[in-house]
């Protein structure tokens, strides 16, 4: 059954907003609100994966209630609010993320960035990092889901590309939700601690205005070092 957008003050309901989309696939949406806007467009460019989670928060609340919020559906909520996915084709990039390894991953590999091959694309996932990207500022950071396969690397390179025909973007756009919900259902992605990893947005190259020097990656405040507390 497909999904569709209704308007939230036309529509009053004293359920959950989680509850009405996965009884009725119905996505109350406010005008003018550019969290709802972003929203509805990861929908439209996710749309199994997006049913998944709402299926994932629904479990969760059937489970617990709406007072208790578990850590499985805090990570969901990470994902659905903040998430970047990376794909790549390189071994060492989520290891490089997990020790923080900043200047590795943006600097050293800089050129790996974007590239279809050996490369690395983040595609966003998470409508609240859109919606503050309008205005970005340094501390904006993302929960990133890393998935090595040189398939969806491919898949994404060519949903970027501006020269691909509508139908070639659309057909990618299309394998890239078939392969991020068929990681979400056979990995550990939600249940384990530490599978979303922290990164700064802005420090991905070509993603910031300002200049992105040495100086910039040098600001330990939002290029975190990784914490040696256990």
């Amino acid at each position: 059954m497909s999904y569709r957008f209704i308007d939230q003050n036309s529509h009053p309901d004293t359920r959950y907003y989680e509850q009405i989309i996965f009884d009725d696939k119905q996505i109350p949406t406010r005008a003018n609100s550019w969290h709802d806007y972003f929203n509805g467009l990861i929908w439209l460019s996710f749309p199994q994966t997006k049913a998944e989670l709402n299926r994932l928060h629904w479990q969760d609340i059937a489970k617990f209630g709406l007072k208790h919020r578990s850590p499985v559906r805090d990570r969901v909520t990470h994902f659905d609010e903040c998430g970047i996915v990376l794909l790549t084709d390189i071994a060492d990039v989520e290891e490089k993320l997990k020790q923080h390894n900043w200047r590795s991953l943006f600097i050293d590999d800089k050129e790996l960035w974007f590239a279809e091959r050996n490369g690395i694309i983040p595609i966003h996932f998470g409508h609240a990092n859109l919606e503050m990207l309008r205005q970005p500022f340094i501390g904006l950071t993302a929960k990133v889901l890393v998935i090595q396969s040189k398939e969806l690397l491919q898949l994404a390179h060519g949903s970027y590309l501006l020269q691909s025909s509508a139908e070639t973007r659309q057909r990618a756009q299309k394998g890239l939700d078939e392969g991020l919900i068929k990681y979400i259902k056979n990995e550990p992605v939600f249940t384990e601690r530490g599978s979303l990893l922290p990164m700064p947005i802005l420090g991905v190259p070509t993603w910031h205005n300002g200049v992105q020097d040495e100086d910039f990656y040098n600001n330990k405040d939002y290029f975190m070092p990784l914490s040696k507390k256990k």
